[in-house]
């Protein structure tokens, strides 16, 4: 599960004096100079700094981890560049969902809570968000296990009247050509 402003709160947006190059290299110092330029080109297509490199692509090899150890595994939110959970979508800001007594709920939707917690509920008691709680409440569409069909569900609201809007979408093929490469570097990174 990521955000689409996840990485906003670590760098700082309004005082970056560091192009990509040289935070790559500050940030991955192993790296020689045919990987470094791999990894800027990477982040100026992110259009991001840090999400790519700490949230994003992580989360992908995640999926991949458990998923090459048999386990079910469903990508959600964020799966292209631009998706997002409720504006501003910065990190963090979905725990209020999970876990609705620890701070005020940004979307007041019963149907939208109901779909984003009982997808990830009913994932931690059956390993599939397709046994659903309470199947009148949860209007989550089906979705395939990840990465059959490179397939994430974005839970969000519409930019105009407040509707839910909870779709699958088809995961970015650049996104997971560029966390293929991150992964590919983890001796260098550490990731």
């Amino acid at each position: 599960m990521t955000n689409t402003n996840e990485g906003n709160l670590f760098v700082n947006q309004t005082d970056v004096f560091m192009d990509a190059s040289t935070y790559a290299g500050q940030l991955f110092p192993k790296l020689g100079s045919k990987q470094k330029k791999r990894s800027t080109e990477a982040i100026l297509w992110f259009g991001d700094y840090s999400q790519p490199t700490i949230l994003i692509c992580p989360s992908f090899y995640m999926l991949n981890a458990f998923r090459e150890h048999g386990f079910n595994t469903f990508k959600a939110a964020s799966t292209n560049s631009r998706s997002s959970v409720i504006p501003p979508a910065m990190h963090g800001m979905d725990i209020s969902y999970y876990f609705p007594s620890t701070s005020p709920i940004t979307f007041q939707n019963p149907r939208f809570s109901a779909a984003f917690s009982q997808s990830f509920l009913s994932f931690v008691i059956s390993l599939d968000p397709h046994n659903k709680i309470n199947p009148r409440e949860d209007i989550t569409p089906s979705w395939p296990m990840y990465p059959i069909a490179d397939i994430g569900m974005v839970f969000n609201k519409t930019a105009v009247g407040n509707r839910n809007d909870v779709h699958p979408v088809q995961v970015d093929d650049g996104v997971l050509q560029r966390c293929s490469f991150r992964e590919s570097l983890g001796a260098l990174t550490g990731q």
